[in-house]
């Protein structure tokens, strides 16, 4: 079998894998698009029959479903800078600085990765209402933060371990600070790293249910994934309108990393070599 003939069976067979793949998101799509009736009939229908733009705007107009957005922007928004913010100055010192517990430390680093959530969160919730931030934007950041701040940190150190240590030494040479080093050498070029880790801790916190389901009783302050949960009811499932509101849902991921997209791929395999 030529060059040619094997090149064409390879592309018919990425071609079903991504349909296969793909499939689940399409199905999310018709499902959003068709009503009750229809998302119950037998045989299931492949293709809407009605139009989906009435759905879509009345779905809006029901639901708070831009609050529960804005919500979840805030939060996660906040996490991401925040977790970058101090995963960049602990990975520097765990990257460049030895110093004693050092092990010690990476280790717990990667322990608090261990625990599920749902064994922290009791704790966690006592610790909100003793210190009277339950039910706040406050909560929902400082446990978000606490819980990406550590991974971030693991994946921030393996970007700036990339960085060679001669081209620190030529800035020292120069007459350059640790803190102007980082901030004006090291930073900029894990800068690709850096825009994937925030990516990654954005869309943790974004995907987030058990935390915002916990810490977060007023209907104001739901976030878009505890909003959709509000249309499961005790005997009633209403599809329709969380197919919509998922749709709705995971369209800022889906910008956010088209925007970036250069950035994340790039960070993501930039990590994984040591200069």
């Amino acid at each position: 079998m030529n060059k040619k003939y094997k090149k064409i069976i390879l592309y018919i067979v990425l071609l079903i894998v991504c349909l296969v793949l793909l499939f689940p998101l399409y199905w999310l799509v018709n499902t959003s698009v068709q009503t009750n009736e229809e998302i119950y009939s037998v045989p299931p229908q492949l293709f809407p029959k009605s139009n989906p733009i009435p759905q879509y705007i009345d779905y809006i107009t029901t639901y708070p479903i831009l609050r529960w957005l804005l919500n979840s922007t805030i939060a996660s928004l906040s996490t991401a800078l925040l977790s970058v913010l101090l995963g960049l100055f602990a990975a520097f010192s765990l990257s460049r600085y030895n110093f004693k517990g050092k092990i010690i430390f990476i280790f717990l680093i990667l322990m608090t990765q261990m625990l599920p959530p749902a064994f922290l969160i009791i704790p966690q919730y006592f610790l909100l209402t003793k210190i009277r931030i339950i039910d706040t934007y406050l909560a929902l950041i400082f446990l978000y933060t606490a819980v990406a701040t550590p991974i971030t940190t693991w994946f921030l150190k393996g970007f700036i371990d990339g960085v060679p240590e001669e081209i620190e030494d030529a800035a020292k040479i120069d007459g350059c600070n640790n803190v102007n080093m980082m901030f004006r050498i090291v930073f900029p070029l894990v800068l690709p790293g850096i825009i994937a880790t925030g990516a990654w801790s954005f869309i943790i916190s974004w995907n987030d249910f058990v935390i915002a389901n916990t810490v977060i009783n007023s209907d104001s302050l739901w976030t878009s994934s505890v909003g959709l949960s509000s249309h499961i009811g005790a005997y009633y499932i209403d599809w329709n309108s969380i197919m919509i509101g998922g749709i709705l849902t995971a369209l800022p991921t889906l910008i956010l990393f088209m925007i970036f997209q250069r950035y994340i791929t790039s960070g993501l395999t930039a990590g994984g070599v040591k200069g």
